[in-house]
């Protein structure tokens, strides 16, 4: 049996206007399949944070940073449950943070204020991959430098 498709009104209550149907015992079990398979994608894909590592050989190193470990934790899994499409999207979640563009590379890196603007987590986020690459962790002071505009 051929799959029929068309575009007309609804057949029953549930369904919406302009929507394709298809109908037929072997498409149905394929749509069927096909909508699951959305779903569990859709709600699989977490950003992949790129590494807690770095995070904690930062907060570990020193006893004054140990203090803000939860903050640090926080914004991981914070950041790991996120899906950002665009920088606003990262903004709406982490008001405390910003862009900088004037990289070495020319790429833009995301900068989250952590601890109470104590410290930085300085980042390269592809939205497109759902992928957050941590490159530098590091304390207001050594921010300011700007050395780490040099090393992205």
């Amino acid at each position: 049996m051929k799959p029929r498709r068309h575009l007309e009104e609804p057949h029953s209550p549930g369904q919406t206007t302009g929507a394709v149907f298809l109908h037929g015992a072997q498409t149905s079990q394929y749509a069927k399949n096909w909508v699951a398979f959305l779903v569990i994608i859709s709600y699989a894909v977490t950003v992949n944070v790129i590494s807690r590592r770095r995070l904690r050989q930062f907060y570990d190193a020193k006893p004054e940073r140990r203090q803000h470990a939860g903050a640090f934790e926080d914004w991981f899994r914070l950041a790991r449950k996120a899906r950002w499409r665009t920088f606003q999207d990262a903004r709406s979640l982490f008001g405390q943070s910003d862009i900088a563009k004037d990289t070495a590379s020319r790429r833009t890196a995301t900068i989250f204020d952590i601890g109470g603007n104590k410290y930085r987590i300085v980042t390269l986020i592809d939205y497109a991959r759902q992928t957050v690459l941590i490159a530098h962790v590091m304390d207001h002071k050594e921010y300011d430098k700007g050395l780490w505009k040099y090393e992205i």
